[in-house]
């Protein structure tokens, strides 16, 4: 499954795709404000981490899609955590330092949330952003989320739980 912006391809990530992951997540800037990511992050993580986004798409639980520009692969963004009861999924999305500042993560996550919406019979997307994260806020914000609530939550990279906000967009 692919998906194009204007700039961007969004594409399964293969296995060559790895050692690029890796590299992205061996910034513990980009980790620190990610749930469930460790850090260091190796390269034996970022295989096992494709792996499972191949497992979650035959099971139509997710749609995680590495990120390439121009200059290569830029991040990830997906959709994730698909609640057939709530009829919502959670949006997620990281991009390795050199790509931050070029609008790629708004890009990509607008692609993803109509995706999404097209893809699952769905009322709404909630993302999670930790406070600490106004570049993240304001992703979200662009892209028409409402905030919906304070809450806390683990970070396996910061070891520590982390004061975040809920946002959805709901369908329209």
């Amino acid at each position: 499954m692919e998906l194009k912006t204007d700039r961007l391809t969004l594409r399964f990530p293969a296995k060559d795709d790895a050692e690029a992951i890796q590299q992205a997540l061996d910034d513990s800037d980009v980790v620190r404000m990610l749930q469930v990511v460790p850090y260091p992050y190796t390269l034996e993580m970022a295989r096992d981490f494709i792996g499972l986004v191949q497992d979650e798409w035959e099971k139509k639980a997710s749609y995680i899609a590495a990120v390439i520009a121009p200059s290569g692969l830029v991040g990830l963004a997906g959709a994730h955590h698909w609640d057939k009861d709530k009829k919502q999924v959670e949006l997620g999305y990281w991009f390795a330092r050199k790509a931050w500042g070029n609008g790629y993560a708004t890009e990509a996550a607008k692609a993803v949330c109509d995706f999404a919406f097209d893809h699952w019979p769905i009322d709404k997307i909630i993302v999670s952003v930790f406070d600490d994260n106004p570049a993240s806020k304001r992703v979200v914000e662009k892209l028409g989320f409402k905030e919906t609530g304070p809450h806390t939550i683990y970070s396996v990279g910061r070891k520590a739980e982390v004061s975040a906000t809920w946002y959805d967009l709901a369908r329209t």
